[in-house]
């Protein structure tokens, strides 16, 4: 930028007059920049030298081309003497960002993104360049006053500013950039016992985060895995709740984003109820107000268990009431069924229905009929009397 300086006691003619910008940016150092720049910064302390064009003995020409500061301070030497340019009679625009050439991104960062704007300032070769994605600080090298290139460090969620930093001053384009969602492709063990106790699963895929303080959670259908452990940007274990029911969507949150398994290969499962007993294998075609099934998998309580999906039958006729006493036993009231029939004993919770080979028999019989009462009188002659001995 050419400022025009006006003051006085510059002199008559052009003569030895030179100007010098300096600026200190503190910048870090950075071992991707510098292979990314070939080694063509050396240092961070930037001092930048003008060219100064007299005019007159009270108006001289600077063409100021530093970097980083909003108020340079511009010393101008004439002959062996130095006057100092107050920072506040000069300011450089502000950084613009105009457009990024990619606008999302995998989790574990380590890409390049070109930031294209204006007023990134004009030096000789690449520098190192403040640069931003979200809250968090990234290597970014300068290329042209239109242009810097930022690695994208590793992040989670959307909508984050992408933010140069030149100097004290920002530029910056909100919600410009969002990372990638995770992505669920396997879960391991994908199925357990409903009464499922200290049960860890592997859920694996991308885009969980890095780092222990990962934002993420997993959900088992619309149970919480809980604990859970972050292991990496591909894997996290969590503790499986007990349950029931099939093909149970495993879902990983990671800052605000949702993965999604449609796939029964990538869910899980609750293993199918099995009856293994009854409490009497043969009552009458009327029916019965109280038969106690016994096996495995009919889930941790009837309130967890929805009304419409946990079924005991006899044959195709389900029994009422039903109740649930534990994951082992369930108690039924028959309705009834033909007489001199073999029924089978089903369960059905929550979508799961016991195979044929894990259900057992009942038969229905005639119950008892009573035609008449006879009654029968004993004659007792002599009363019986206790005797002591």
């Amino acid at each position: 930028s050419v400022v025009r300086l006006f003051g006085k006691n510059f002199g008559t003619y052009q003569q030895d007059v030179s100007a010098v910008a300096d600026v200190s940016s503190g910048l870090p150092s950075s071992s991707w920049f510098l292979e990314e720049a070939m080694n063509a910064t050396n240092a961070t302390n930037v001092t930048m030298y003008t060219m100064i064009t007299w005019v007159s003995d009270s108006e001289i020409d600077v063409d100021i081309r530093t970097k980083y500061d909003k108020n340079p301070d511009v010393e101008v030497t004439i002959a062996g003497q130095t006057a100092t340019m107050p920072p506040a009679l000069f300011t450089f625009d502000y950084p613009t960002i105009t457009s990024i050439d990619r606008t999302t991104g995998p989790t574990a960062g380590g890409y390049n993104i070109t930031i294209v704007g204006s007023n990134f300032g004009q030096l000789v070769v690449p520098q190192p360049f403040a640069t931003q994605v979200g809250a968090t600080i990234a290597d970014g090298y300068w290329t042209s006053d239109t242009s810097v290139v930022l690695r994208v460090p590793p992040g989670t969620g959307t909508k984050r500013d992408v933010v140069v930093s030149r100097g004290e001053v920002n530029g910056s384009m909100p919600m410009a950039f969002n990372y990638d969602g995770p992505n669920v492709t396997d879960c391991t063990p994908s199925n357990a016992p409903a009464a499922v106790s200290g049960l860890d699963i592997t859920v694996s895929g991308t885009n969980f985060g890095l780092g222990p303080d990962s934002p993420s959670t997993v959900t088992v259908g619309s149970t919480l895995c809980f604990p859970q452990q972050h292991i990496s940007d591909t894997s996290i274990t969590c503790r499986v709740q007990p349950g029931t029911g099939g093909n149970h969507l495993v879902v990983v949150d990671v800052d605000g984003q949702n993965s999604s398994m449609a796939e029964p290969s990538r869910s899980f499962t609750y293993n199918s109820p099995v009856v293994s007993g009854l409490s009497f294998t043969v009552g009458p075609s009327t029916g019965h107000p109280s038969l106690v099934v016994t096996g495995l998998n009919f889930g941790v309580s009837q309130d967890a268990i929805q009304t419409d999906k946990f079924v005991v039958s006899v044959g195709d006729t389900a029994c009422a009431p039903t109740t649930w006493i534990s994951d082992s036993a369930i108690q039924c009231a028959v309705v009834g069924g033909a007489p001199n029939t073999v029924a089978r004993v089903s369960v059905l919770i929550d979508g799961q229905r016991t195979t044929p080979m894990d259900e057992l028999n009942f038969t229905f019989v005639l119950p008892p009929n009573v035609t008449a009462v006879q009654l029968s009188l004993i004659h007792i002659s002599e009363p019986t009397r206790p005797r002591l001995i």
